[in-house]
């Protein structure tokens, strides 16, 4: 198995190398054990709740503006608009649209 892995990525870089953009290719790694369970980051900014504040909470926030109706989008417009914030405007849209209060 891992041969037909190395061989594949010898043709891959083969093939990008002759063609005429240059691309670089990541040296190819074994998987790991499939029972092996990765932790998340300490830094991982999930879970997304009230109070959180980065800019998935903005895609949020934008996709609830998207496809919300009337009320979400006062809610959300009332406190700020979009600006990756979670608070009660947000927090009034999540209820309004039947989101969990965390969002893993």
């Amino acid at each position: 198995m891992t041969g037909l892995l190395i061989g594949g990525a010898l043709v891959a870089a083969y093939l990008i190398s002759n063609s005429s953009k240059r691309l670089e290719i990541a040296t190819p790694v074994q998987p790991s054990d499939p029972l092996t369970i990765v932790p998340k980051p300490a830094s991982s900014p999930f879970p997304l709740r009230y109070g959180s504040q980065n800019s998935y909470v903005k895609q949020l926030q934008e996709a609830m503006l998207k496809i919300g109706d009337s009320s979400v989008r006062q809610a959300i417009n009332s406190t700020g608009g979009a600006d990756g914030k979670w608070g009660p405007g947000t927090d009034r849209a999540r209820v309004h649209m039947g989101f969990p209060a965390q969002i893993d």
